[in-house]
């Protein structure tokens, strides 16, 4: 989608966070990565292993069951469940969100012609929240 094809008259577009704006598995594989090495910290569990199961579970059976898979593999307490939800919320990510670089292109060209711009989301608040606060903007916050 071009903004130029867009009619002129609009004056606020409304966009999805996860795999609208940014791809979800993005900020996931990162958590899956923290987690892992708390893991192996904690648990003296391999975090590379760690880390490819739950992408290999998030990859064949969704996100929901990720860490259903991790408990099977390497006989992990329920009590980690409560961690890794934890962290989804909470996480510091070692890298920023990127947009995806069209929807930063249109992002952009809206911003510059003065409409405004809403993001809705989905599912946590807090997780949400802390998604957006670890996407890089490239300066859009600032206009």
């Amino acid at each position: 989608m071009k903004y130029s094809d867009i009619d002129k008259r609009k004056t606020a577009f409304i966009f999805e966070l996860d795999n609208v704006l940014y791809p979800e598995k993005d900020y996931l594989f990162q958590v899956y990565y923290l987690f892992a090495a708390l893991l192996e910290y904690t648990e003296l569990i391999d975090a590379k292993m760690a880390t490819d199961t739950l992408i290999n579970a998030y990859n064949m059976k969704g996100k929901h069951l990720a860490f259903d898979r991790l408990k099977e593999k390497f006989n992990l307490s329920e009590r980690f469940r409560y961690s890794l939800n934890n962290l989804l919320l909470t996480a510091k990510l070692p890298l920023k969100l990127l947009i995806y670089q069209n929807m930063l292109n249109l992002l952009q060209e809206i911003v510059i012609d003065r409409k405004k711009v809403f993001i809705v989301t989905n599912g946590s608040t807090e997780q949400q929240l802390n998604k957006i606060k670890q996407t890089e903007w490239h300066r859009l916050e600032a206009i």
